[in-house]
């Protein structure tokens, strides 16, 4: 379990080449019996969304995380230029886009050259490259333990007045609990 009194969480957008050719996509998926239909890369990078205001958003992020609004020295703060988010209906579905771009990167690690934060801005910026795009992945920092970790924030109860967030270990393709003190 992570605990941590000073994280940050960044939001803003980097560029990024496609890297997910679909030639090996539906080896890590089972088919079952009545899908007739061959499993292809449009079928999986198509996630069902919704649209969500930054008032949404800022309430997701802190009923999940309860020092979010504890400025930079203090706690999480949000940096984020995006007044409106297109957000996935669905966790499964964005974990398994997710196992599929990591298994597709195929990147290894090489400490203070490719490491955590860069796993986490290429598994963000996935995201934000897809038709239609999802802008409501960020990258959460940890300065105290050098560290960064994926925030995916899901809206899987519309009834809700709020989101659910999921913190995920992008150099692994795992989820993390995560706990703020």
């Amino acid at each position: 379990m992570l605990r941590r009194s000073h994280l940050n969480l960044i939001g803003a957008a980097t560029a990024m080449p496609p890297t997910l050719p679909s030639s090996e996509s539906t080896e890590m998926f089972a088919q079952t019996e009545s899908a007739k239909s061959e499993l292809n890369i449009d079928r999986i990078l198509s996630i069902e969304t919704t649209e969500q205001d930054i008032d949404w958003m800022k309430r997701t992020l802190d009923n999940s995380l309860p020092q979010y609004w504890e400025q930079p020295d203090r706690g999480i703060y949000y940096i984020g230029p995006d007044r409106e988010y297109r957000v996935p209906k669905s966790y499964e579905v964005v974990k398994l886009h997710a196992n599929l771009f990591h298994r597709q990167l195929n990147q290894v690690y090489e400490h203070n050259r490719y490491d955590c934060d860069n796993f986490a801005f290429d598994l963000r910026d996935s995201f934000t490259r897809m038709d239609p795009f999802i802008n409501s992945v960020g990258v959460m920092v940890d300065p105290e333990n050098n560290h960064a970790y994926n925030v995916i924030v899901i809206n899987d109860n519309p009834q809700r007045r709020y989101g659910t967030t999921y913190m995920w270990e992008p150099q692994s393709a795992t989820e993390v609990d995560y706990q703020t003190n």
